[in-house]
C-alpha cells in the first residue's frame, strides 16, 4: 500500500492522478483527469514487483489489444498503455455505477432485473468469443452496472480481460489461484488445465453468476480451496428453487449451464443469450425489451419494426372487397327497379296510353339461369298489372279492371339475387271507357 499513494497528483501521460479508487492483489486503480479537456478516466497500474516480470506485463498490455478487437458496447474501452515509475498502467474508460458484487450485497435481485443482466452478459460473451477470446474470470466483481438512459435500465460492462490471466507464483489475492481464475466461479475443467479451456468455461461461470443474483450466494460456497475443488468437480449443482421461488424455466436453464461436462451446457453462447432473451420476455411480456446490446437477436414483436408493417398489410386490404360488393348490389337493384316499371308517358295529342314493359332479363351478376319467355299470341295481355291513365279525370275513381291473360301463360323470369324489391305503382283513379280499348292493343 506504500507505493499506492506515490502517484497521487502526478501526471501520467496527459492525465493527472486525483485519487485512489481501489486496490487489489495485482495492482491499484486511480481516478485521473485530462490536463487539457478535463475528461476523467480510470488508470489501472500493476504493483512494482509484478511490473518487473516481462511475461506479466505483456499479458497485461494484451488486455488493451483484446478489448480493442471486441466490438460491443458492453466492453470498457482502453485508451493508452505505458509505464510510470516502473509500474505498468492502462488508461481506461471511467465507469460510474456499481459492480454486480456490490449490488448482490445489497440484496437479491428481482427476477426481471436478474434475467436482463444475464442476457446482457451472454451477449457480451458472444462478442468476446466471436473475437477469439475466453474471459476465464467472469465473476460479479468483474461485472459493472452503469446507468443507461437509452436502455432505461443499467447497462452491463465486463472488465478485467487480462488480470484474470495473471498470477503464477505471484498470487493475486485470497480468491485468485494463479492463472486459473476465481475458485467460486471456475468450471470443473478449469481446475485441471486453465490453458485448454474454451468458451464453455465462461458459460459455467455465467451459470454461477446467474445463480448468485437470485439466491444471494454462489452455487458452491466453500471456505477452503479443497472444498471448492470437490464441489465444482463432483457435487451436482443445487436447484435455485430450494433457496428462493423462481420460475422453473430459470432454474432449468441455470442448472444446465452448471453441468459438469462442457458438452452438456449449451450448443453455443448465442443460444444461451437467446434463451435468456426469451425468458425475460415470458417473465415480463409488457416490458419494452431492447436488443440493442445484441444486434444478432431478432427484434421483439413488441417494438415497431417489420412486425408493424406486417400488421398493416394483413388488416387494410379486406375493406376494399366490402365496398366493391356494396356498390355492385346497389347497381343491380337499380337495374331491376328500372326494368320492372317502364312507363309510357302521356302523348302530345292528349290521349293516355300505357304499356307494360316486357320482363327484363336479370343483371349479369345474377347467378340463376334465366329462361326467355316465348312470344305471346295475339291479344295476350302482360302478366303484370297495367296502370291506365284516362283522358279526363272524374271526382270518383272507378274500380280497377282486372285483366286476365289468355292463351299460353307467360313464363316469369327468375328473381335476381339482390333482396331489394322495387315499389309497386299505385293505381291511379280512372273512368273506364265505353269500350275496352285494350282489346285491339298489344
Amino acid at each position: 500500500m506504500a507505493d499506492s499513494t506515490l502517484v497521487i497528483d502526478q501526471v501520467i501521460g496527459n492525465f493527472r492522478v486525483l485519487s485512489l479508487l481501489g486496490s487489489g492483489g495485482m495492482g491499484d486503480v486511480y481516478l485521473a483527469e485530462h490536463t487539457g479537456i478535463q475528461t476523467r478516466v480510470a488508470i489501472k497500474m500493476l504493483h512494482a514487483a509484478i511490473s518487473r516480470d516481462a511475461d506479466h506485463v505483456q499479458r497485461f498490455f494484451n488486455e488493451a489489444r483484446i478489448v480493442g478487437r471486441i466490438k460491443h458496447a458492453g466492453i470498457a474501452k482502453i485508451f493508452d498503455v505505458g509505464f510510470h515509475l516502473d509500474r505498468a498502467y492502462l488508461v481506461m474508460e471511467l465507469l460510474e455505477g456499481e459492480s454486480l458484487a456490490g449490488r448482490v450485497q445489497r440484496g437479491r435481485l428481482a427476477m426481471t432485473e436478474a434475467v436482463d443482466i444475464a442476457y446482457q452478459i451472454a451477449s457480451i460473451l458472444a462478442a468476446t468469443h466471436q473475437a477469439g477470446f475466453v474471459h476465464r474470470d467472469l465473476k460479479p466483481d468483474n461485472i459493472f452496472l452503469v446507468p443507461d438512459a437509452e436502455l432505461a435500465r443499467p447497462r452491463v460492462k465486463i472488465l478485467d480481460f487480462g488480470i484474470a490471466k495473471l498470477g503464477g507464483t505471484l498470487s493475486g489475492g485470497p480468491r485468485t489461484i494463479g492463472t486459473m481464475g476465481t475458485p467460486a466461479y471456475m468450471a470443473p475443467e478449469q481446475w485441471g488445465d486453465a490453458g485448454s479451456v474454451d468458451w464453455r468455461a465462461d458459460i459455467y461461470s455465467l451459470g454461477c453468476v446467474a445463480f448468485e443474483m437470485v439466491a444471494g450466494r454462489p452455487p458452491f460456497p466453500a471456505t477452503t480451496i479443497v472444498e471448492a475443488f470437490k464441489n465444482h468437480t463432483h457435487t451436482p449443482p443445487p436447484s435455485v428453487r430450494t433457496i428462493v421461488d423462481v420460475p422453473e424455466a430459470w432454474d432449468a436453464l441455470v442448472t444446465r449451464l452448471l453441468a459438469k461436462q462442457p458438452a452438456e451446457r449449451a450448443d453455443s453462447i448465442t443460444g444461451v443469450a437467446q434463451a435468456f432473451d426469451q425468458l425475460r420476455v415470458s417473465i415480463d411480456p409488457d416490458a419494452q425489451w431492447t436488443t440493442a446490446t445484441n444486434p444478432s437477436t431478432a427484434r421483439a414483436a413488441t417494438t415497431l419494426g417489420s412486425t408493424a408493417s406486417q400488421v398493416v398489410a394483413t388488416t387494410v386490404p379486406p375493406a376494399a372487397p366490402k365496398r366493391k360488393l356494396m356498390f355492385a348490389g346497389v347497381f343491380a337493384a337499380l337495374i331491376v327497379a328500372i326494368a320492372a316499371t317502364t312507363i309510357v308517358v302521356k302523348g302530345s295529342g292528349g290521349d293516355a296510353s300505357t304499356a307494360a314493359s316486357q320482363p327484363a332479363p336479370p343483371p349479369a351478376a345474377a347467378p340463376q339461369p334465366v329462361t326467355a319467355p316465348p312470344a305471346p299470341p295475339p291479344k295476350v295481355e302482360p302478366a303484370v298489372e297495367a296502370k291506365v291513365v284516362p283522358a279526363t279525370v272524374e271526382s270518383k275513381p272507378a274500380p280497377k279492371p282486372t285483366v286476365k291473360p289468355a292463351g299460353r301463360p307467360v313464363a316469369k323470369p327468375a328473381e335476381p339475387r339482390p333482396v331489394i324489391k322495387p315499389a309497386e305503382p299505385k293505381p291511379a283513379p280512372a273512368k273506364p271507357a265505353p269500350t275496352n280499348e285494350l282489346e285491339d292493343r298489344t
